[in-house]
């Protein structure tokens, strides 16, 4: 399905330009790759596909856009620093943005956390080090689910931009030869989540691609606001 989007997307792609993002080399900066403050605002682009396993049903695509706004910080019961950010989607222009839902981030040195819905999860963790690994669901009683950085300052291209310093955070639910469920994210300096891949299919089979069941996502940043 086509995005009724498209110039609304390419003009915020315009906007947002090749913002570079460099760190001086030696300096710990891990807390600058999820910036928060009050005011600041993220817009994404959406592309879901949702796979049925049926042979004869196609696989939906849909594309649509997702804004998350930090609405205020406070301090927790934990007495953390923590912030209340908003999600809103639009789907469709003439309708305008829609509330989704609300959502927690607290940022401590050691890690980040994000509580959704009452779930809290370790999102980053705090220094960057490649050999690092940590447990997503280390505060709520779910499985482990273990995450590393598959990389760490590092330049990456999203979109039309190109961040000098970036990092990215792999966590695996079930990676098997026939079902995958990861959250992939990836992270730009002094910018925040700029890449958010999401996989959770079963029946993969390269032979029979048709047999797919779930779905899987893509969240790409086309600016970002103070």
């Amino acid at each position: 399905m086509k995005s009724v989007f498209a110039v609304v997307i390419l003009s915020l792609f315009a906007i947002f330009g090749c913002k570079k993002n460099e760190l001086m080399p030696d300096i710990d900066h891990s807390s600058k790759y999820q910036p928060l403050d009050v005011g600041y605002t993220w817009t994404y682009q959406m592309d879901s596909i949702s796979f049925y396993g049926n042979g004869s049903q196609n696989p939906d695509t849909i594309q649509y856009l997702v804004k998350r706004t930090i609405s205020n910080s406070f301090i927790d019961n934990a007495g953390l620093q923590s912030y209340k950010l908003n999600s809103y989607v639009m789907f469709d222009t003439l309708q305008g943005w829609v509330f989704q839902r609300s959502y927690i981030e607290s940022s401590t040195t050691s890690e980040i956390k994000r509580t959704v819905t009452d779930i809290t999860k370790v999102v980053i963790s705090f220094p960057l080090a490649i050999e690092k690994e940590w447990d997503a669901n280390l505060y709520n009683a779910l499985e482990a689910v273990e995450c590393y950085f598959e990389t760490i300052h590092t330049p990456k291209t999203v979109g039309v931009t190109d961040y000098d310093s970036t990092a990215t955070v792999m966590c695996k639910d079930k990676i098997f030869q026939t079902k995958r469920v990861f959250t992939k994210e990836t992270y730009a300096a002094n910018t925040g989540l700029i890449l958010q891949e999401v996989e959770n299919l079963e029946n993969i089979d390269p032979e029979n691609p048709k047999d797919i069941r779930g779905h899987k996502y893509t969240l790409t940043l086309i600016s970002f606001e103070k």
